[in-house]
């Protein structure tokens, strides 16, 4: 068998593999952290003018919905997830986070507020920020909704507990590390990329180890395609360079 044969005879493979859907869904899962990981960059690279209708504005807004929404996606996708017990610290991150992808899913994109202050050494400019009183009282809206649904649902003696710690770490948090008036999005994105991430690897780690992709992964070696185990170490190893630049 020559070259060419051997390459379409991976090929074929490949595809005929039972066990590519499944592998080709963890592969794609990590395209969303691909995803934040970019949206994070943009929003700490802009070099933000003084003008508010700059189009810089608008891409940091986009980035910014793409951060959130996609962030959330992440942490839904439970299947990648080992089970294991959360971080109190990771509980009320990703509450607070909710609450941000709330306001930028379905609110549109988020304008930058209307005040000029020397933030971060780049001199005066309109940054953004979310009033911490607006960010508290979104925050109690959701706590509401999520004890109602689960009563209508007849398990509120179940899920209160959980439902009320959540929230009541997401308060603590923003009473230690938040508390000017105005919640500042950017710093708090830097915090939640580091927190979030490093936890989201770490559980795709641990429950791909139970998983018995090695004989596909060599297919795809083989053929000149990446493997999940690289994409892992080339995202671990992204993530890590970024958070020495937060």
């Amino acid at each position: 068998m020559n070259e060419i044969d051997k390459q379409y005879s991976r090929l074929f493979s490949l595809q005929d593999d039972a066990v590519k859907p499944e592998y080709m869904e963890w592969l794609n899962f990590l395209v969303n952290i691909d995803v934040i990981t970019e949206a994070l960059k943009i929003c700490t690279t802009i070099e933000f003018p003084e003008d508010p209708t700059s189009p810089f504005y608008v891409t940091f807004a986009l980035s910014l919905q793409n951060y959130f929404i996609n962030a959330q996606g992440l942490l839904e996708n439970n299947k990648f997830s080992s089970g294991g017990e959360r971080p109190n610290r990771f509980k009320a991150l990703v509450t607070i986070a909710k609450s941000v992808q709330n306001k930028v899913a379905h609110k549109g994109l988020w304008i930058a507020t209307p005040v000029r202050g020397a933030v971060f050494g780049k001199g005066l400019y309109v940054f953004y920020s979310y009033p911490t009183k607006e960010l508290k009282e979104s925050l109690d809206e959701m706590k509401t909704y999520e004890l109602k649904r689960e009563c209508k649902r007849g398990i509120l003696d179940i899920k209160k507990g959980k439902i009320e710690e959540k929230y009541d770490l997401a308060f603590e948090l923003l009473e230690n590390q938040y508390q000017d008036d105005l919640f500042h999005i950017l710093e708090f994105m830097k915090q939640h990329y580091k927190d979030f991430v490093g936890y989201i690897l770490n559980e795709y780690r641990k429950k791909l180890q139970k998983k018995d992709f090695e004989k596909y992964s060599v297919l795809r070696k083989e053929a000149g395609y990446r493997t999940i185990e690289e994409r892992v170490e080339s995202i671990t190893s992204v993530y890590r360079d970024l958070c020495k630049r937060l």
